[in-house]
């Protein structure tokens, strides 16, 4: 909110971008489009980025992820506080990713399979 009072001809288009792809994610995980569903996420990284609420070591988190072929990744939670969320497009794939992420400083990963998420 503190951004939003501070600069809010720059901020509320970003957040109006974000709402909207809320919106879309929420079409992808319905139908199963992984690939739109990544790119969504990353946009969505992207986006938060530029408002400043990532920080040196997620970006580095999201990067590695990204190197390490993830469909998508970004930052989750209020930002600043470590936690970001990969895209996988399989089991093997996931443990690549959680390994490069560990290697990277990460402290802790999890897998879940998309699956066995209730939207």
């Amino acid at each position: 909110k503190a951004l939003w009072k501070e600069n809010p001809t720059v901020i509320s288009p970003i957040m109006d971008r974000l709402e909207a792809l809320t919106n879309e994610v929420r079409i992808y995980l319905e139908n199963n489009e992984i690939l739109r569903l990544g790119l969504a996420m990353t946009e969505a990284h992207h986006l938060l980025r530029s408002i400043k609420v990532s920080d040196d070591l997620l970006e580095k988190l999201v990067e590695v992820a990204m190197k390490s072929g993830a469909l998508g990744a970004k930052l989750t939670g209020g930002g600043k506080g470590g936690c970001m969320i990969a895209l996988a497009k399989n089991n093997d794939q996931a443990i690549r990713i959680a390994d490069a992420l560990k290697n990277a400083g990460a402290e802790n990963t999890w897998l879940y399979d998309l699956k066995e998420i209730v939207i």
